[in-house]
């Protein structure tokens, strides 16, 4: 928070340095001549630099932290996370051809909805039927 409003008075100090305003000449008359004015508006200059820098680095350091958890590569992986699933009826005969231990492990934390929340942060989802249909075997466990 610092580093942002140190940053924004050094930029509105610089445009009023640069500027034709009564701000802008008392600054000017402030700091009366050319090399002293040049030595400002460059140290006004890197200060701001430094400081967007470090606004930057701290930023992607905390992107870089704190990732995001990964997600399930296999059925044994999603179903001890607990994540519930969300399911239209229409998807429930591709459930009940799987085999009964997964099925039963689906429709233990099934959610029936008329419609699909794809944009939900806590329930999975089948996409389509189309792509439910294939499931590669290493998928399920099996060599």
């Amino acid at each position: 928070m610092f580093i942002g409003c140190f940053a924004i008075v050094l930029y509105v100090t610089k445009l009023l340095i640069e500027g034709d305003t009564k701000a802008g000449k008392l600054l000017r008359a402030c700091v009366h001549g050319g090399s002293l004015l040049r030595f400002v508006k460059i140290t006004l200059s890197f200060i701001e630099f430094i400081l967007i820098e470090s606004y930057l680095a701290r930023i992607t350091s905390l992107l870089l932290v704190h990732r995001f958890k990964p997600e399930p590569q296999t059925l044994a992986e999603f179903f001890a996370s607990g994540m519930p699933i969300q399911m239209l009826s229409e998807h429930h005969a591709f459930i009940s051809a799987l085999p009964v231990n997964i099925s039963s492990a689906i429709l233990e934390r099934t959610v029936m909805l008329s419609e699909l929340d794809q944009t939900s942060q806590t329930h999975a989802y089948f996409d389509t039927l189309v792509l439910s249909r294939y499931i590669p075997p290493s998928f399920l466990g099996y060599p």
